[in-house]
């Protein structure tokens, strides 16, 4: 434990410190390494170290503080609040003038990169760790993340570093600075964008992008107070907000000068907004980042007047890869959309040192290196690009490569967390492989190692007993499919695949692919894969020879649409386990269609069914297989007027043989109709409006009598294609009696 002088020195250092830090508008980081024990206890008394100079008032606002951990160590005074790191985000929004943060146990870097913007200027993170000489230096989990982040932590300039039992370093603290300025002029336009949504065209949002701190929610605060100023009592302006939860909107209702009681002013949230339109003359969307993509897509599909905020580096989306997919949706829902940028700090200075610490420590601005012009275009897809795996020691090694490799991985996935550069550097089966290019990195793909369970372990996840953290695909194939023995074959998940933006479209992607199956080859069984599904990233996986072998029933939560699994077998044992998935999905396609994947769209509906049944049955092979009633109820659909209700069984298993088979005869919108109303049975308006066929969704009776004519005559001339000489036998047969 320190000594009383010890103490004493360390906290008149630190009230020295905030005194001039209040004045530079800056914040600090201070680090105490040692035990926990000596940790709380020297920062109770920094917490709780009188700060000369300020009133009363004053004081009790500037010492607010909390603690942040994976545990909970009791403060028998009850002035310092202790969350666990798992529930920092409720805490968006808010202002603390000391945030303590635990690193003892389960060190969480996305709550580090959340609370590290709450801190006030002048205010102070509290850092607690082990001592620094042990901290991550484990023989048997050696942590390269650790060792990268102590390495910054002891060379920044700015961060002050007090060990339990060792010297004190220099405590000395610049005299007089001179007091920050603040610029507002960002936040002036920021204002007037917003407020131009309203008096301007319909359909031409106003997007605030910038790193946080600089006053974007104040400016949508700012903007509701001024537009419903503006307004008359006869004709007030209605004003939605939306966010990560109420809490985190806290500043824009501030700023605004009004609370939730007021009716001119209302929170909702995404997903109400979404389902639901509200009436409003504005709606004021804070933090984009933070809300699930497709429910962004509703909510610009339901309003024409919306101002966005988003941060770009930070704990919502690091790096450019929320901007860019955000930016696709802007353009396809939108007559035009304007970027306002705010570089000026405004809740801290400039040179902020603890902004600057935290970019460095989570690498929160990891950017894509532009391509030099060293090369030609076809060289970057021909043999002279260079692949290799890269290990964790290399990248802490050589910060332009981390920040190469993560901006890449950052662009690729729009919700990139700073616990993916712990992940990526920390977990021993991961596998990182690089695309170069006369050493410009073109391409990075993702691999994780899962599989090789013991037996017992294997027949538990069967059982679903036990899901073994990081073996995704061996769970599925076994708690979901019942394949208990792809639980013990050796599978290389691949995680995330992005090539450079300005080499897209070259085969690069696949390259890649084909890259980790030579270099993995001896160590491996098979590859799989699950992503979200799109038509176009189903296109690119099955080009490679990938084969769906489940879908997800449940859509996700960030991007609304139904995952999907696809394996590559490379022995023996995994192409049976692939084959008998595979089967499995074959037959459970046409339920699941009618039910949970009845929103699936078409197109991504009908690959699915063309890979999983590989043209095993034709369906010249499957009509004759029929009884000669089923057959006779197809005649009778097609040519005859009988209603398909009748005979759904027979009619589904036929339609998903046709599908399957790519020379069908049958252009899109057939194909499509097929799958929307046969498949899932989906209602006929809506289908014939899917379908894009002449008949007005509106009219259901129109629509109906529309889509069963397409109907007849698909099933009509599929049976004329596929089995004629039956089809004219029974016709002749009807005929003749």
């Amino acid at each position: 434990m320190k000594t009383p002088q010890t103490g004493r020195l360390i906290t008149q250092f630190i009230s020295d410190l905030r005194k001039t830090s209040r004045l530079a508008r800056h914040r600090n980081c201070i680090v105490l390494s040692g035990s926990l024990k000596w940790c709380d206890a020297l920062s109770k008394e920094i917490v709780e170290h009188p700060q000369p100079g300020l009133s009363v008032d004053t004081e009790s606002q500037q010492q607010d503080t909390i603690r942040i951990s994976a545990n909970h160590p009791a403060d028998a005074s009850g002035k310092i609040k202790t969350i666990h790191h798992d529930f920092a985000r409720k805490y968006l929004g808010q202002e603390f003038d000391i945030v303590i943060f635990d690193c003892h146990q389960n060190f969480s870097a996305d709550a580090l990169g959340i609370i590290g913007g709450t801190i006030r200027a002048g205010g102070l993170l509290l850092l607690m760790v082990p001592d620094l000489s042990i901290w991550g230096e484990s023989v048997s989990t050696p942590s390269p993340y650790t060792k990268r982040f102590k390495r910054i932590l002891t060379s920044d300039p700015h961060t002050i570093c007090i060990g339990q039992d060792q010297p004190l370093p220099d405590l000395s603290v610049a005299k007089n600075p001179d007091p920050a300025s603040v610029s507002f002029l960002d936040q002036d336009i920021a204002v007037q964008a917003v407020e131009k949504v309203v008096t301007g065209q319909r359909k031409r949002p106003a997007v605030l992008i910038s790193d946080r701190g600089r006053g974007k929610s104040a400016a949508l605060g700012l903007a509701a107070q001024s537009l419903l100023l503006q307004s008359t009592n006869k004709n007030k302006i209605k004003i939605a907000v939306t966010g990560f939860n109420r809490q985190s909107v806290e500043t824009v209702f501030q700023h605004a000068g009004l609370d939730d009681t007021s009716s001119s002013l209302k929170f909702y949230p995404a997903e109400k907004l979404a389902l639901k339109k509200r009436k409003c003359d504005l709606l004021l969307v804070d933090e984009a980042a933070s809300i699930p993509m497709h429910l962004l897509e509703h909510i610009l599909q339901n309003y024409s007047r919306i101002a966005f905020s988003s941060t770009v580096h930070g704990y919502e989306g690091t790096g450019r890869g929320f901007v860019l997919s955000f930016s696709k949706l802007l353009n396809q829902y939108t007559r035009g959309w304007k970027t306002t940028r705010l570089e000026a700090p405004i809740r801290w200075s400039v040179d902020d040192p603890l902004e600057s610490l935290l970019f460095k420590l989570l690498l929160l601005d990891a950017e894509i290196s532009p391509l030099e012009q060293t090369a030609s275009p076809s060289d970057f897809s021909s043999q002279i690009s260079k692949a290799e795996l890269i290990n964790p020691e290399s990248l802490i090694q050589n910060n332009l490569l981390l920040q190469d490799v993560f901006g890449l991985l950052t662009q690729a996935h729009y919700r990139t967390r700073p616990s993916d550069l712990q992940n990526l550097l920390d977990n021993p089966a991961n596998r990182l492989l690089r695309i170069s290019c006369h050493n410009q990195t073109t391409a990075i793909i993702h691999v994780v190692m899962e599989g090789s369970l013991e037996n017992d372990v294997a027949i538990s996840v069967w059982k679903n007993q036990r899901r073994p953290k990081g073996h995704l695909i061996p769970e599925i194939l076994s708690a979901q499919l019942g394949l208990c023995e792809a639980s013990s074959l050796r599978t290389a998940r691949i995680v995330r695949i992005v090539t450079h933006p300005e080499l897209r479209r070259r085969g690069l992607g696949s390259m890649a692919l084909e890259a980790v199956e030579q270099i993995l080859t001896k160590e491996i069984d098979m590859l799989g894969t699950t992503f979200s599904l799109s038509a176009d990233t189903l296109s690119f996986w099955l080009s490679n020879r990938f084969q769906p072998v489940r879908i997800g029933i449940a859509k996700s939560s960030n991007t609304g649409h139904h995952s999907c699994t696809l394996l590559k077998s490379l022995s023996d044992d995994a192409a049976h386990i692939q084959h008998e998935a595979a089967r499995q999905l074959s037959t459970n396609i046409g339920i699941a269609l009618s039910r949970d994947l009845n929103t699936l769209d078409a197109e991504i509906a009908i690959a699915i069914i063309r890979s999983v049944n590989g043209h095993k049955q034709s369906p010249r092979d499957y009509l004759q297989t029929l009884h000669q009633r089923q057959y006779d109820d197809l005649i009778c659909l097609a040519y005859f007027g009988r209603n398909p209700d009748g005979m759904i069984s027979v009619l589904c298993n036929f339609v998903r043989i046709i599908l399957s088979f790519k020379d069908n005869g049958l252009d899109q919108e057939m194909e499509t109709l097929l799958v929307q109303r046969v498949l899932q049975n989906r209602e006929w308006g809506k289908c014939v409006a899917l379908s894009q066929s002449s008949a007005r969704p509106q009219d259901r009776t129109q629509g109906k009598t529309q889509g069963m004519v397409q109907l007849r005559n698909i099933i009509r001339s599929s049976l004329e294609k596929f089995d004629s000489e039956r089809a004219i036998e029974r016709l002749a047969h009807y005929d003749s009696t």
